[in-house]
């Protein structure tokens, strides 16, 4: 994937995406990630297309795929300065779970991911490449997730504040993924010094 785009290309992704969401809103809640899954490289694609119009410094949110990771380690590679941070949800959670009967609580965009694509992630909380984890807590009860009259107006988004740090320790440091240190760099260091807050608590 070119670091740099074309204009051509620029549109080709613009419609690849807007397709891509487009399909995804209408499917059902079962079928809700695998319009992405028909593009594999997308999620690279459109990290390569971000960084080629940064011309500044840029943070990029939700991160969801090693697709998406490999690019920003490819960037960082260039000299680029671009920072990133995920979501529990992606941690924890993967596409199998809108199988459920509630499939709908666990709408968010971007969609839940393969496994495979989680164990990615944990990798590069250890290794540095993300460098916060935040909720983007959305607290919608569970009667409005699935009471939508159609698919379009589900919610996106899940409640999970309360839950960061316990399931950072418990899922992460007691799992053997990341040590202790690393989530207070995640949830408190990083954050606090990227956006020029004091890191004093």
């Amino acid at each position: 994937v070119m670091a740099y785009l074309s204009a051509p290309i620029w549109v080709a992704s613009l419609l690849l995406s807007t397709a891509l969401v487009t399909v995804s809103v209408l499917a059902p809640p079962p079928y809700f990630g695998e319009p992405h899954q028909l593009f594999p490289i997308w999620p690279e694609c459109r990290t390569q297309w971000a960084f080629a119009l940064a011309g500044a410094p840029a943070y990029f949110v939700h991160l969801s795929s090693a697709a998406a990771l490999n690019a920003l380690r490819r960037a960082r590679a260039e000299g680029r300065p671009v920072l990133a941070e995920t979501r529990p949800i992606y941690l924890y959670l993967t596409e199998e779970r809108f199988l459920e009967p509630a499939g709908e609580r666990y709408v968010g965009y971007p969609p839940l991911r393969p496994p495979e694509d989680r164990d990615a992630i944990w990798e590069a909380l250890a290794d540095g490449t993300v460098d916060v984890v935040a909720t983007d807590h959305c607290s919608w009860p569970l009667k409005r997730k699935r009471g939508a009259a159609r698919f379009t107006q589900i919610p996106p988004g899940m409640a999970n504040l309360e839950t960061l740090v316990p399931m950072l320790c418990s899922e992460g440091v007691a799992a053997g993924r990341i040590s202790l240190g690393v989530v207070l760099e995640l949830g408190g260091t990083n954050p606090t010094t990227l956006f020029g807050r004091s890191t004093r608590s």
